[in-house]
């Protein structure tokens, strides 16, 4: 009887939650040597991805026209007008941001004034034939010239009136390196696109290449 009393006497011990064991929850382990394996048994398909792109950008820089660019320098012309009181006005024959449009719609030249000037106007144009960059930059600042004779005859100067015409401050220049395609540039990331996709490409035909009975 007092055997089957103290059995019942006993009660589970009950810890309070304070007290429970952590268990960190189980993540994932990426195991660097499988990696490592699984590359060396798929290197055949990071190399061939590699080279395939590699002759693909070879081909492409054998073919590609290179690009040339050329460029001239003006400094647009002013005058100086004497007024009546003996105050001297500077007048500009012409407007720089004006003609960077004209330029660029009549031929094709690209034209910028640098900030905070409106006097300087920076010619510019790319393409695949060196001479006809320079052909088309020399028609662009004849023009410029041709234009502020006509504008000197609007403005009605008067014949003391000290003028300083348009003039090149840099003259017509055409590299004879082209700009384009970047050789180095192309092949460097050729060969780093290459070794990417063919790392892709390896860890995914060995995950397709698994047998599911062999996973589990």
């Amino acid at each position: 009887m007092s055997e089957k009393k103290n059995s019942q006497d006993e009660q589970p011990v009950v810890l309070p939650p304070q007290y429970y064991p952590y268990c960190p929850p189980q993540e994932d382990e990426i195991d660097l040597r499988e990696l490592w394996e699984t590359l060396m048994r798929r290197k055949r398909t990071v190399i061939w991805t590699t080279l395939l792109i590699f002759f693909a950008a070879m081909i492409y820089l054998w073919t590609a026209k290179p690009i040339y660019k050329g460029g001239a320098t003006l400094e647009i012309g002013s005058a100086l007008i004497q007024t009546g009181q003996g105050d001297v006005n500077i007048v500009e024959i012409d407007d720089g941001y004006a003609l960077q449009e004209i330029v660029k719609t009549k031929f094709g030249v690209a034209a910028n004034t640098p900030k905070r000037t409106r006097n300087i106007l920076n010619l510019s144009m790319q393409g695949p034939d060196t001479e006809a960059i320079r052909k088309q930059l020399d028609t662009a600042v004849q023009y410029i010239f041709q234009r502020e004779n006509e504008r000197l005859k609007t403005l009605g100067l008067k014949n003391d009136a000290k003028v300083f015409p348009t003039h090149l401050v840099k003259e017509i220049n055409v590299d004879t390196k082209p700009i384009k395609p970047k050789k180095k540039l192309i092949l460097v990331v050729s060969i780093v696109t290459g070794l990417i996709l063919g790392i892709f490409l390896a860890f995914f035909l060995e995950f397709i290449g698994k047998d599911p009975e062999n996973t589990k």
